[in-house]
C-alpha cells in the first residue's frame, strides 16, 4: 500500500501505459526509506511491472527517541519491531549521547557505521566469555562501550578518522579477549588503551563470596 500511495497512479481502468512516466516512478519509490532500488517497467498491452529491492537490517539502533532498522549503509529505514518474546530482528545498539542519532531516513556516521561492523559482531564465545548475550553502547563520555550487564564493561572508546582511527579496534578485541578468558568474574570496568607494554586497565570486581577465589587487584593489563 506504502508503494502504490507513492505511485500516484489512477485506481481502476483508463491508465495509459504511452503515458506512465516510469523513470518518474522508480525515483519516487525509490526515495521510500525501506527500498533500497526500485524498477518499473510499462508492459503492453497493460501490465506495470515493479521490482523492489528492500534494505535489510544488520542493527536495530535504539535512542530515547526510539528505535530503528539499520541497513548496511547505515540508512535508519524503519522503526523496530519487538516481538512478544522480546526478541529483535538484529543485533541491537543503544546510543545514549545527548544528540543521539535517531530518525527513520537518518543516516550513522561512517565512522559509527564502521564500528557497528566490527564490535557488533563479536560474541560471548569469541572473547572467551560465558555470559549468554553481549551488550553494545555508545556514552556520552565512555564513548563506545561493550559488556555483560550486571557483571563487567569494557570502554572502547570514541573514535575519530584521525586521531584515533576505527583501526585501533582488533588490537582493543584481542586484549579484551585476553583479560576475560578464565577470570571474566574478576573484571568490573575495564579502559582499553592497548601500547607497547599494555592493553590498558581495569578494576576488579566485587568481593569474592565464601568459598570462591578472591577477586585480582586493580593494575595495568600486559599486551598478548
Amino acid at each position: 500500500m506504502v508503494v502504490r500511495a507513492a505511485l500516484e497512479l489512477p485506481d481502476g481502468r483508463g491508465l495509459n501505459l504511452f503515458r506512465v512516466p516510469t523513470l518518474a516512478l522508480e525515483e519516487r519509490i525509490g526515495e521510500l526509506p525501506a527500498v533500497r532500488s526500485a524498477e518499473v517497467r510499462a508492459i503492453l498491452p497493460d501490465t506495470l511491472l515493479i521490482r523492489l529491492v528492500e534494505r535489510e537490517a544488520i542493527v536495530v539502533w535504539a535512542s530515547a527517541a526510539g528505535a530503528w532498522l539499520v541497513d548496511d549503509e547505515g540508512r535508519l529505514f524503519a522503526t523496530a519491531t519487538i516481538d512478544p518474546d522480546g526478541s529483535l530482528p538484529a543485533p541491537l545498539v543503544t546510543d545514549r549521547r545527548t544528540e543521539a542519532t535517531s530518525g527513520t531516513g537518518a543516516r550513522l556516521d561512517p565512522t559509527d557505521l564502521a564500528i557497528v561492523r566490527s564490535l557488533g559482531a563479536l560474541t560471548p564465545a569469541m572473547l572467551g566469555s560465558r555470559a549468554p548475550a553481549l551488550a553494545l553502547s555508545i556514552e556520552e563520555t565512555d564513548g563506545w562501550v561493550l559488556e555483560v550487564p550486571g557483571a563487567w564493561h569494557a570502554v572502547f572508546g570514541v573514535y575519530t578518522p584521525t586521531a584515533r582511527p576505527v583501526g585501533l579496534i582488533p588490537a582493543q578485541v584481542r586484549c579484551l579477549a585476553g583479560l576475560v578468558a578464565g577470570r571474566e568474574e574478576a573484571l568490573e570496568r575495564i579502559v582499553l588503551a592497548p601500547g607497547a607494554q599494555t592493553c590498558g586497565t581495569y578494576v576488579p570486581g566485587a568481593p569474592a563470596r565464601p568459598g570462591r577465589p578472591g577477586r585480582e587487584a586493580a593494575s595495568p593489563a600486559p599486551a598478548p
